[in-house]
């Protein structure tokens, strides 16, 4: 036992023989203090109730906050988590209007292809082309969009495809002549005829003359360019229009142009007036066309006209 113990006991011992008799400590808890070894020792006497009373107090009291740190830590949680379900819900909103957005778009050229693929049709005299692509019946969020739209470019494409063939083709149709370029009597045909000026014998005519009245417009009969607009022995004012692939067609005796040399002109186009100039025994207009400079009968480009005698 150490020396400052031993002295505190001894201290003790000597202070309690020489008090008067103990009172009852029962029902008190004693509390000795001694700061220093030599110093006068104290003694605190704490009631039981109160002691017990200060611990329900303070066990009351840590319950109490144990409990408000947890309801604080609960309630702290869930702002938080409040506060990063608002945040997802709006990006699910701006995900979503974007979806929206997207989808509109995907509408909107799903339409476009069903116009291209109509108006195909109606040109090529098919059916139309489904496009079976309609957004407006797509679900499935983000994936179902891609696939959706990955289909729209693969028809897009196919439709682009298409439709530069079809235009080729139209370009191609457009250069071939068709039909007459007045509509008129038709005397002369293509081929042998006797002589009109009454001469003896016969003569090759490389063309179909059209009786028409003086002035009437003549019209280019297919896409081309005008090679010559211009007075030519016997066809008197001509002009001679290329079309392509070795076609050409010549409208003769016209009494005034409309058009000049280069000049490119569609099917349809007022190219001169009809009249009597060159070699000619009346107001008509002289057609013909020419496969690699070679006459052909026009009428073979006139489907459903025949030769009636004026």
């Amino acid at each position: 036992m150490s020396t400052f113990a031993q002295r505190m006991l001894s201290r003790l011992r000597r202070e309690s023989s020489a008090r008067r008799p103990k009172r009852s400590n029962r029902g008190y808890y004693t509390f000795i203090i001694a700061p220093h070894a030599t110093s006068k020792i104290h003694r605190l006497h704490i009631p039981t109730s109160l002691l017990y009373t200060v611990c329900v107090f303070a066990l009351i009291g840590l319950v109490t906050v144990s409990t408000g740190l947890v309801i604080v830590f609960r309630k702290t949680k869930t702002l938080a988590e409040m506060s990063a379900i608002r945040v997802q819900n709006r990006q699910l909103r701006q995900e979503n209007s974007a979806l929206k957005l997207r989808y509109e778009e995907l509408n909107q050229r799903v339409s476009n292809i069903e116009d291209v693929s109509d108006a195909l049709a109606n040109q090529a005299k098919i059916p139309p082309v489904s496009a079976s692509l309609s957004a407006r019946e797509a679900a499935g969020g983000p994936e179902m969009a891609d696939k959706l739209e990955n289909d729209t470019e693969s028809l897009e494409r196919e439709l682009r495809q298409l439709k530069s063939l079809q235009d080729q083709n139209a370009v191609r149709l457009a250069s071939i002549p068709s039909g007459l370029p007045v509509r008129g009597y038709l005397t002369d045909g293509f081929g042998g005829r006797h002589n009109p000026f009454g001469g003896e014998g016969s003569e090759f005519h490389a063309g179909q003359d059209i009786s028409v009245p003086h002035g009437t417009p003549v019209q280019a009969t297919a896409d081309g360019i005008v090679l010559y607009a211009a007075p030519r022995s016997g066809y008197g004012n001509v002009v001679v229009i290329y079309h392509g692939n070795g076609i050409s067609t010549r409208f003769g005796h016209l009494s005034a142009f409309d058009v000049e040399a280069g000049q490119r002109v569609k099917r349809g186009d007022v190219i001169g007036r009809a009249g009597n100039t060159g070699r000619s025994t009346g107001v008509h207009v002289h057609y013909e066309v020419r496969e690699y400079d070679v006459p052909v009968d026009p009428l073979k480009y006139a489907p459903g006209y025949a030769v009636t005698k004026k």
